[in-house]
């Protein structure tokens, strides 16, 4: 029974918390919608990158995450409420820190200039992967000692 009940206590998601960026870099936390819609986020929340993530599936459909998702999903099409596509609407379902904080290891990035050899996974963010085809002229030193993980 109290493992039952532990899990029912468990977020549906785990991720790394930023240390640099807040969710207001990425959506729009004054936008009148989410106003409307009863979203309060403070405008000091910091932003997580769910690249490297664990969901708790279980708990993810007990709570309906997808709908949630889709739903945020409707009101982008509708609303400029944030920017890009995949984390945003993550953060407007899972913010208020309602979500694991996993440690900083977990989530990586080998170009990063305080990447530690702690790091337990590579991520390699946003769209300059190092394994897509580039000329040695775009390489950077950074490049180059990310090459050390993939």
């Amino acid at each position: 029974l109290l493992l039952l009940l532990l899990l029912l206590l468990l977020p549906a998601l785990a991720a790394v918390p930023s240390r640099h960026y807040l969710m207001r870099a990425t959506i729009d936390v004054a936008h009148p919608e989410l106003v409307r819609r009863g979203v309060h986020i403070s405008r000091d929340e910091r932003h997580f990158n769910a690249g490297v993530c664990v969901l708790q599936l279980d708990i993810w459909r007990q709570h309906n995450i997808t709908e949630q998702l889709e739903k945020w999903l409707r009101v982008r099409a509708r609303f400029d409420v944030y920017k890009f596509a995949t984390n945003p609407p993550l953060m407007l379902v899972f913010h208020g820190g309602n979500y694991d904080h996993l440690p900083p290891a977990c989530n990586a990035d080998p170009r990063s200039a305080d990447f530690s050899s702690e790091a337990v996974v590579a991520h390699f963010q946003g769209r300059h992967k190092p394994w897509l085809e580039h000329t040695s002229s775009t390489t950077t030193d950074a490049d180059r000692r990310a090459a050390a993980y993939w």
